[in-house]
């Protein structure tokens, strides 16, 4: 499917805030991708349609397409059923088969300990993107990832633990393994 088809189509699916949300990342993404060295048109690709399952309640989507397609997430939180179900619909209503693309979709709510820069880029874009309403919050994020995505990931992870840490939430152990992991893997690449 083209481009401008798939923007039209995801324009019918959303909502005009979630809407103006999806081109916000997508332009994000496109433009930190260019400063980055990574391919600008999977940016874009990936955050258009990032949360081209938004459109669902929760409920929806477990019933509608974790239970019978993808069962293995079962057991995730269902904030992120979206994200495992809109890389499912990317693939199966939209055609794409990059899996560069698709691991950036379905990783974009949960971090994991394999993500790539692509992957990286679009959880960072879907949170620092510039209309956010906690986008002060992360202005140093925005900024550090025009220089370097990998230590403005790690900077954005440290925040949400910040966050949770402050606001007496659980932090989850996966976060604070991740915020390990990233920290040696960038220490490790210098």
């Amino acid at each position: 499917m083209e481009l401008n088809n798939i923007v039209k189509e995801i324009e019918k699916r959303l909502s005009p805030s979630r809407f103006s949300h999806v081109m916000s990342v997508a332009s994000f993404a496109k433009e930190v991708a260019r400063a980055n060295n990574i391919d600008e048109d999977d940016a874009y690709l990936a955050g258009i349609l990032h949360d081209v399952a938004k459109c669902y309640d929760d409920n929806t989507l477990k019933e509608k397409y974790i239970i019978p397609y993808l069962p293995e997430y079962l057991s995730y939180p269902s904030f992120s059923y979206h994200a495992y179900v809109g890389a499912y619909i990317a693939k199966n209503e939209f055609d794409i088969e990059d899996e560069n693309i698709l691991k950036a979709i379905a990783n974009h709510c949960l971090v994991t300990l394999s993500m790539g820069r692509l992957e990286k880029l679009i959880y960072l874009s879907d949170k620092v993107e510039p209309t956010r309403k906690f986008k002060d919050v992360f202005d140093d994020v925005r900024k550090m990832c025009y220089v370097d995505i990998d230590k403005a990931f790690i900077m954005l992870l440290e925040k949400q633990n910040e966050y949770l840490l402050k606001s007496n939430r659980k932090v989850d152990e996966s976060l604070l393994k991740a915020i390990e992991y990233y920290k040696k893997e960038e220490k490790n690449e210098r």
